[in-house]
């Protein structure tokens, strides 16, 4: 896997690489044996021979179809694990943040273009069962963002992956009006990284680690 630029002096990196990988290996991984098991009893009709007329036809359809699925998604995969030879991510630093992919670098926003920074994130309402507060503890915190809010909207055009914010309410009271958003990938450990590296470069503007109002559509 190619290696990402070195980084500045007194910059901090954020990899967005490390949220993802582990997530696509996995998955790549689990879809590739899922395909052999489907194909093994198709290329070695003895695994199937004890099965009468009717059932055999069965499996093997049943078993077709998964061994496309599966495999399509391994093929899927593969392709996607290309593109992680050029790492992304953002670039924290005395100025500003960046948004680098490869060896480019694109300038997000300026610090003194900001009136206030934040991470924030989503949580989903837990029903009152065990199951409902057994999967909240496992799955958490999602949704995962930067957001920055300015008087203006001197960020517009700027990148398109800082989308604007829809009519959501402040998370805390006396920020600017105007509000835009960059997804994280999904790492708590990646967005405490960063809320780390804007606190300690921009502490007049960071806002904090917030909690926005549950969406169930993605991406929002």
């Amino acid at each position: 896997m190619t290696d990402a630029p070195p980084t500045p002096p007194g910059t901090t990196r954020i990899d967005f690489r490390r949220g993802v990988t582990p997530l696509l290996v996995g998955a790549f991984l689990l879809c590739a044996a899922l395909t052999v098991l489907c194909v093994i009893p198709l290329v070695r009709p003895e695994v199937l021979e004890d099965n009468d007329a009717s059932t055999l036809v069965v499996a093997r359809v049943v078993l077709g179809v998964g061994a496309l699925l599966f495999g399509a998604i391994t093929v899927g995969g593969a392709l996607t694990l290309r593109t992680l030879r050029r790492p992304a991510g953002l670039l924290v630093d005395h100025d500003g943040i960046d948004w680098w992919q490869g060896h480019d670098r694109v300038r997000l926003a300026r610090w003194d273009e900001l009136g206030a920074v934040a991470v924030t994130y989503q949580r989903k309402p837990a029903a009152p069962s065990l199951g409902a507060m057994a999967a909240d503890r496992l799955v958490g915190h999602q949704g995962w963002a930067l957001e920055l809010w300015t008087h203006t909207p001197v960020l517009d055009g700027r990148h398109r992956r800082l989308l604007t914010v829809p009519a959501d309410p402040a998370p805390v009271t006396g920020l600017p009006q105007v509000r835009r958003r960059l997804y994280l990938t999904p790492s708590a450990d990646l967005a405490h990284e960063l809320a780390a590296a804007v606190s300690a470069h921009a502490p007049h503007l960071w806002a904090g680690t917030l909690q926005r109002p549950w969406n169930p559509v993605a991406g929002s």
